[in-house]
């Protein structure tokens, strides 16, 4: 090939790229707009609490109480008042997120299972309205799916060579540490998977950057004003909802902590704690509530049913075990969190990890070419 033949490549290259782009801010712009529209911008049960740290920040002040939890999300605010949008100027960084998940996912689809899979990935999660809708409150959630996404995303590329996607993760994981204080939970899964890639430096580092961030950001003391045993002895299913399931046997019984109310659990009544479990794990993964309409239920069981059906059909399929693995353990650290909480009062927890599911769902629908066609495994 000569330098002409090169250059032209080069040219061709760079022309698809930008008709990728182009393609893709305009699916973004058309999911955000429609968002928009049904929505507007909206406030949830805790945005004033981020809104008054927000403001803290803005003029110098010290963050009390949860605010010392939650400092990604208070500088995010701050940043979009500082715009001079009000909550509008956060919706707005909110949804730049999202392109930012979106790319990712396209990148991240493209070069690990196939370009197919890679564009299904990027749509199917601008056009899923439970995921977005969440970018258009003042509330941790929708960023936090976003993080996620592209951490989980750069991860994925960066365990298999690409350079630049360990520049990238580190900011991305630091931002979904600070976000909320569970987001370390979700470094776990990413050193597995380094580690299953033999890229064992890294996997240690990343493990113990989590367990370094949650000390310092305190986690335990935001665990501690949870009330998690409290929730346990009540046995909460669903928070904030009357479905309570405590045990006969435990109600009566003091215990030390939490840990020492598991293991009496685990020893006196272990029934109780699998029936607790599993009706925590259902609510979870169904996506439905009691008190939501039928309609609603139908709808948002019918979509959690085939994620999860099309994740596990992507298992099935033939190479990029790893990968898809990741994927899962995402899903499963969620899932272990609920387990250990409780399913939240509308379904979000479910939401954060629906782009992994989604993914995997592409990888299923798109597999690419057969592994042994790849240069690289």
């Amino acid at each position: 090939m000569d330098l002409a033949q090169l250059g032209g490549a080069v040219e061709r290259e760079t022309r698809a790229r930008g008709r990728d782009l182009a393609l893709l801010a305009l699916a973004w712009a058309v999911a955000m707009a429609g968002c928009y529209l049904v929505l507007g911008v909206r406030l949830g049960g805790d945005s004033g609490r981020y809104l008054e740290g927000a403001k803290a920040l803005l003029a110098g002040q010290a963050l009390a109480g949860k605010q010392l939890h939650f400092l990604g999300y208070q500088a995010l605010v701050a940043l979009g008042l500082r715009a001079g949008g009000g909550p509008a100027g956060v919706v707005a960084i909110q949804c730049l997120l999202s392109l930012l998940a979106a790319w990712c996912l396209w990148r991240a689809g493209t070069r690990i299972f196939s370009p197919l899979a890679g564009w299904l990935a990027a749509l199917l999660y601008l056009a899923y309205p439970d995921v977005q809708a969440w970018n258009f409150y003042v509330l941790t959630d929708g960023p936090f799916a976003s993080l996620l996404a592209i951490s989980l995303s750069l991860g994925l590329l960066a365990g298999r060579g690409e350079i630049w996607c360990w520049l990238a993760l580190v900011p991305a994981l630091a931002g979904l540490a600070l976000l909320r204080p569970e987001g370390v939970l979700f470094f776990l899964p990413l050193a597995i998977y380094l580690a299953a890639r033999d890229r064992w430096g890294a996997a240690l580092l990343i493990f113990l950057a989590g367990a370094a961030l949650f000390v310092g950001l305190g986690g335990r003391d935001a665990a501690a004003q949870e009330d998690l045993l409290g929730h346990w002895q009540r046995g909460t299913v669903i928070w904030g909802a009357a479905m309570d399931w405590p045990s006969p046997r435990l109600a009566a019984g003091a215990a030390g902590g939490l840990a020492a109310f598991l293991w009496q659990a685990l020893t006196r009544d272990p029934l109780w704690l699998l029936d607790l479990l599993a009706r925590r794990w259902f609510w979870f993964l169904a996506h439905l509530r009691p008190y939501y309409s039928l309609a609603h239920n139908l709808l948002a069981g019918a979509a959690s049913l085939l994620w999860l059906v099309l994740g596990l059909g992507a298992v099935l399929g033939a190479g990029r075990g790893r990968e898809k693995a990741l994927l899962w353990l995402t899903v499963l650290a969620q899932m272990a969190l609920v387990g250990l909480t409780w399913a939240d009062h509308d379904g979000r927890f479910l939401t954060r990890v629906t782009p992994a599911l989604i993914l995997l769902a592409a990888a299923g629908l798109a597999p690419g070419r057969p592994r042994g066609e790849y240069l690289s495994g």
